[in-house]
Formats: structure tokens, sequence, C-alpha cells
């Protein structure tokens, strides 16, 4: 049962991702001239970084329970 809540939120994430960060240049009646070529905001620097860091602390805590790393 987990292993297939795993592979849903592999493939939900897969799907999710790519349209999270799509970017289109502003239409040509929107004062013109081409894209800043950033197909991003600023929040979703903040959303990479608390990924990143939540994928770190899970791999921390099963290195830690697997005892590969010295805990307590």
């Amino acid at each position: 049962m987990k292993r297939k809540a795993i592979q849903f939120l592999v493939m939900l994430l897969v799907l999710v991702i790519p349209a999270i960060s799509f970017g289109q240049p502003p239409a040509p009646g929107d004062g013109g001239g081409p894209a800043d070529a950033v197909p991003f905001d600023d929040t979703m620097n903040l959303i990479f970084l608390v990924g990143g860091l939540l994928f770190a602390a899970i791999v921390v805590v099963r290195q830690i329970r697997l005892g590969k790393i010295a805990g307590r």
C-alpha cells in the first residue's frame, strides 16, 4: 500500500511540476518586446527551497534509521 502511494505521488509530481514552472512571453499588445527569459517568478524559488529541504530531511532521517549515520 505504501509503495503504491509513493508511486502515485511521484507520478502526480511529474505531471504537475512542468505545469507550475511553465512560462510564456507577454502578448504583443502588453508593452511588446521579448520576454525576460525567466519562466518562473520569485516565489517559485521558495517552493524549490522548501522542496529541497524537505527532501534532505527525509534522506537524513532514513539514513539515521538504517544506522548509516551516527545518531544519538
